[in-house]
């Protein structure tokens, strides 16, 4: 990979002039993974240090980058640009009106002579039957925004730091018009903002289950009072007939002389002991006056022992990193997978500059192996890591999962966390403190060797390409059906609804007398509440209840004062909730309260359930409903969530005033309507347990499958 980078550099985007018109044009791999960007077209000028080369088409044709349609590199390969207009230029188009289309038309017509002459670019433009979005005000309610203060520096963070399941947008001074641009580049379609909303700079918070549209627009409607409604009309799209990737070199083999990427430091900041211990309080308080399951798997003799000791670890001033590498693993013991704390945008950024460890990992069996090698070695698939810069591996695993983890007891959570979404690599930063250059001493084949790897930023460590929604339906033959759902979200990959999917779905087993239904709920995180007890509502026999209780331990919460920009709850949250003799608050208006209806058709064939740890949230919901009811086969490893619900729904983003480390903390108590206590903290766990080497992980193998087939 840093082979590849380093050819661009001399071949791809040499600093030239080759253009007249030019004073400046340079375009390289991106500096950031996050755009910032300053651009005036009618002034000549176009800066960027991460774009898209399907936005920069766009830019180039005056079309939106997302009616760009070419093969899936262009919109996830990002550059640098940095391009000007000469001065004779510049001097010549300040003599035009402001409203003169042809400064735009010539700055264009020279990106795209630069895009075609590098990329080899040819295109065509056709019109489409398309849809687009319009962000309105919701029905019945007013926009929730608070006007910037006058001189507000504009910022957009978003909060993802995949420790926890929730990302967080923080606006400051955005108009509408920018959030719709964001939107339009988040769901990848058009989104055009309603002169009905208010005109000038906002603020505000947004927060929504991550990789969730539903929870996003669900969000938007409930924290902002606004909804994106779907349009059918005509609109032009570019069709890329011809791009290419400039040649690459082949893989270089192992270098040990290459220079060491240098690391991202940690802040010079160091916060006061009295204000570490304020953060504390405040966090303490919180969780305490908030979170419904706070002594859910963890005893409060337990969690108030853990709060204490991390006080009196607080006399010396600290970064916020260094504050978060000691709170993480407190907030960690509440056994709570939907509640991680997070670190401050600060710490995030330097994430995203960090040089990380460039592998894969898998977390098998208690050790570390390296599942994809990204590094410049491409030698250390199916190695089993040792150490990492003189630190063993069991210590660094031991350290990870004190803070990385699903609910309760289950052995599961964690080490998938660890061994996707580049989680380890993450982690070794964040928690363990490892930074590149990574010496490694690794074992293949009972042999140890050692090495030195530096490290790739995180826009360098891609993954593959995703499935084109959330869920599939095939059959394997006359008998045999799977049904795959990797989140109770969205679309399937048919661009069906997941509602609609499950309808067609048990209405073509009955039509085709499938006998043998296969459910696929692996790598699932959750999603949608209602579509969790949807689907099992097609395999009950009889009239069920679905959750015993959902709790809210208040409607107003001293802590709000710490949640940036608006109020977590709902405006409506009183006439949502029903307040018990218990003295909380119980939601009474959820879809899944009371007795349920089951669905027609009703499946009563052979049900085989795949599972692992990456099955969490609702898809345990659902899962747990379904052991309990009886009657299904399950195969694979124990699942992250708990078995008798968990603790998530609606959530506050609460910011600590000094350190700003961040803890979206959820409100609802979730109950299924389980009797009993026998699974105890655990999720649900399999009738056929599968385990897996780093040969089946390199082969592709499907374990669970394989079983599921053969019964």
């Amino acid at each position: 990979m840093l082979g590849r980078i380093a050819l661009f550099s001399v071949i791809l985007f040499p600093l030239t002039a080759q253009v007249p018109a030019w004073q400046e044009f340079s375009l390289g791999p991106a500096t950031r993974t996050v755009d910032t960007n300053t651009t005036n077209l009618r002034q000549g000028t176009l800066h960027s240090n991460s774009i898209s080369l399907q936005s920069l088409i766009g830019v180039a044709a005056g079309i939106s980058g997302d009616r760009v349609d070419g093969p899936p590199w262009i919109a996830r390969d990002h550059y640098a640009i940095s391009a000007t207009l000469s001065d004779a230029s510049r001097l010549r188009l300040r003599t035009r009106t402001t409203d003169d289309p042809r400064v735009i038309d010539e700055f264009r017509a020279l990106l795209l002579q630069e895009l075609a002459s590098r990329f080899h670019l040819e295109t065509h433009r056709e019109t489409r039957d398309t849809l687009e979005y319009t962000l309105q005000p919701a029905p019945g309610t007013l926009p929730a925004l608070r006007p910037a203060a006058p001189g507000q520096k504009v910022r957009m963070n978003i909060s993802d730091t995949g420790l926890a399941f929730n990302t967080t947008l923080d606006a400051r001074g955005i108009t509408l018009r920018g959030l719709g641009g964001w939107l339009q580049s988040q769901l990848k379609t058009p989104v055009t903002v309603s002169e009905i909303l208010p005109a000038g700079a906002q603020d505000f918070q947004l927060e929504w289950k991550t990789g969730d549209d539903s929870s996003l627009f669900a969000a938007l409607k409930s924290q902002l009072g606004m909804e994106l409604v779907k349009q059918a009309q005509r609109a032009e799209y570019l069709v890329v007939d011809r791009v290419e990737k400039p040649g690459e070199p082949d893989a270089p083999k192992i270098p040990h002389s290459s220079e060491p990427v240098a690391a991202a430091p940690d802040s010079s900041v160091r916060y006061t002991p009295a204000e570490l211990r304020r953060d504390l309080r405040i966090l303490r308080d919180a969780l305490e006056e908030g979170h419904p399951g706070i002594y859910r798997f963890t005893p409060k003799p337990a969690m108030d022992r853990a709060f204490d000791r991390a006080a009196a670890q607080l006399t010396r001033p600290m970064t916020a990193l260094e504050f978060y590498r000691l709170l993480a693993p407190v907030v960690a013991l509440m056994k709570c997978g939907h509640t991680a704390l997070r670190p401050s945008s600060g710490i995030q950024q330097r994430l995203e500059a960090e040089p990380l460890l460039p592998i894969e990992a898998a977390i098998l069996g208690g050790k570390i192996y390296v599942a994809r090698d990204l590094s410049e070695y491409t030698v250390l698939a199916g190695a089993e890591i040792l150490s990492i810069n003189g630190v063993d591996a069991p210590g660094i695993l031991s350290s990870m999962l004190a803070v990385v983890h699903g609910d309760g007891d289950s052995p599961t959570a964690g080490p998938y966390r660890l061994s996707h979404n580049r989680g380890f690599a993450r982690n070794l930063y964040l928690i363990a403190g490892l930074q590149s250059p990574f010496h490694l001493r690794y074992a293949v084949r009972g042999q140890t060797f050692e090495a030195t790897v530096n490290g790739l930023p995180l826009a360098a460590l891609h993954d593959g390409e995703s499935p084109a929604g959330n869920a599939s339906w095939s059959l394997v033959d006359a008998s045999t059906g799977v049904l795959k759902i990797r989140a109770f979200a969205g679309n399937a990959d048919d661009g069906a609804p997941m509602a609609a999917l499950f309808e067609r779905v048990f209405t073509e087993i009955q039509a085709k007398s499938v006998s043998r239904l296969i459910l696929d709920v692996r790598d699932n995180g959750g999603g949608a509440d209602e579509l969790g007890r949807r689907l099992f509502s097609y395999l009950a026999d009889q009239p069920f209840r679905y959750y015993r209780d959902l709790i809210v331990n208040k409607l107003n919460f001293r802590f709000f004062q710490y949640v940036p920009a608006r109020d977590p709850l709902p405006a409506r949250a009183a006439d949502l909730l029903q307040r018990g003799p218990d003295g909380k608050f119980h939601m009474v208006t959820h879809p899944n309260w009371g007795i349920q209806q089951p669905a027609a058709p009703h499946y009563a064939g052979k049900l085989i359930v795949l599972m692992n740890g990456g099955s969490f949230s609702t898809a345990c919901e659902f899962l747990a409903t379904l052991h309990h009811k009886g009657g299904a086969t399950f195969i694979g490893q124990e699942t992250g969530g708990g078995y008798y619900g968990n603790t998530s729904g609606a959530s506050a983003a609460l910011r600590l005033p000094n350190s700003k480390l961040t803890l979206p903390l959820p409100l609802v108590g979730y109950y299924l309507a389980i009797d009993g206590t026998e699974q105890g903290s655990h999720g649900i766990r399999p009738d056929h347990p599968v385990e897996y080497s780093i040969q089946d992980v390199l082969a592709h193998r499907d374990r669970e499958m394989e079983i599921a087939l053969r019964r």
